[in-house]
């Protein structure tokens, strides 16, 4: 669990993603408009021995925000609905952890288009970034 703006936020509770399909360890930080996910990478990761990874890491990031975002509602399920502008700069491998910010751009009934930066150094500078990518999500 993750403890957010007074509240504990356990990441199962915001996506249906389970074992070993789940790519998000911790919630570092959560508001309407914000998440910092950490995610320590494992040999059994699915999909690390692909770029995909990574886009997959930062849509259920993404999931994860807008699962709080409408938590007094009853959303079923999510879905990535584009990829736009997405780039990926370094391949994760097994004993690195991703930093991942999600910032939403637009959210307009149930579609958002989110912007995600991963690095993989808590510093989150430029040199150290995974990738990144626009996300648009559909949200039912």
């Amino acid at each position: 669990m993750n403890w957010q703006n007074g509240n504990w936020y356990d990441i199962r509770d915001l996506i249906p993603q389970r074992y070993p399909f789940f790519l998000v360890d911790r919630i570092l930080e959560l508001s309407d408009d914000r998440i910092l996910t950490k995610k320590q990478v494992t040999d059994g990761d699915y999909l690390t021995i692909s770029g995909s990874f990574l886009i997959e890491h930062m849509a259920q990031s993404a999931a994860a925000l807008f699962g709080y975002r409408f938590r007094e509602k009853s959303c079923e399920h999510m879905y990535l609905a584009g990829i736009e502008d997405a780039n990926i700069v370094h391949r994760s491998q097994a004993g690195e952890t991703l930093f991942t910010e999600v910032v939403v751009l637009i959210a307009v009934a149930n579609l958002a288009k989110v912007h995600c930066c991963s690095y993989v150094n808590p510093s989150m500078e430029e040199q150290d970034m995974a990738g990144y990518a626009t996300l648009v999500l559909y949200v039912d």
